[in-house]
């Protein structure tokens, strides 16, 4: 790997971690603008961490029916983690991935997943939020062959458990069972995939380095 290439992966190496780190901090801002209301309590003050979705910060009205000033900032946030993410998959797929039969899946796949994802705060985010959804899983089970054939144990564990509560989380929302404990399990399964991608971008800077 040529300098400038090494020094352009370092880049964006930077941007993705930071990233991860910003959208956390502005998905706390931003709830902080939320008027309130939630399916759980219509007439509640504020965001509730308990009963909210994250997604409820990106509706033009709240539940209760006022204007919610808390969408502009979320819909930033979210194209932040999108983009950290997209680079995350790109920069695994051809560091990490290179001379793995893998390597177009999950670039391609992780990146649609993240355009996909970035579109759900519009009328069809129940439908992206599947197409994000699958996309995401598949680009995962190529990671974990890499993480298996390189034997980066730690991070493979992680990524089980990502994966899992992600699918965890669309058969409670569809199914509709555990539906009150699914804001909670929401807000962990976003921590707990943040904290893996930077772990993981922790392992990618070794491979540029």
């Amino acid at each position: 790997m040529n300098q400038s290439i090494k020094q352009s992966h370092t880049l964006l190496n930077i941007i993705s971690s930071a990233g991860l780190i910003l959208f956390l901090v502005l998905f706390i801002i931003s709830a902080q603008f939320y008027p309130g209301g939630s399916t759980y309590d219509p007439n509640a003050e504020g965001f509730s961490w308990i009963h909210n979705y994250w997604c409820n910060l990106f509706h033009v009205e709240t539940i209760k029916g006022e204007q919610n000033p808390a969408r502009p900032l979320a819909i930033f946030g979210m194209g932040i983690l999108c983009l950290s993410v997209a680079i995350f998959f790109y920069q695994f797929a051809f560091l990490l991935a290179s001379q793995s039969r893998w390597k177009h899946w999950i670039w391609i796949g992780g990146i649609a997943s993240m355009v996909s994802a970035f579109f759900m705060f519009t009328q069809y985010h129940d439908e992206l939020t599947i197409l994000a959804s699958i996309l995401a899983c598949l680009a995962v089970i190529g990671m974990l062959s890499v993480l298996y054939n390189q034997r980066i144990k730690k991070s493979q564990g992680l990524a089980i458990t990502c994966m899992l509560l992600l699918i965890v989380n669309n058969v409670i929302y569809y199914s509709s069972m555990g539906i009150h404990y699914l804001p909670i399990i929401q807000k962990a399964s976003i921590l707990l995939v943040i904290l893996w991608l930077l772990q993981m971008n922790i392992v990618i800077k070794s491979y540029i380095n």
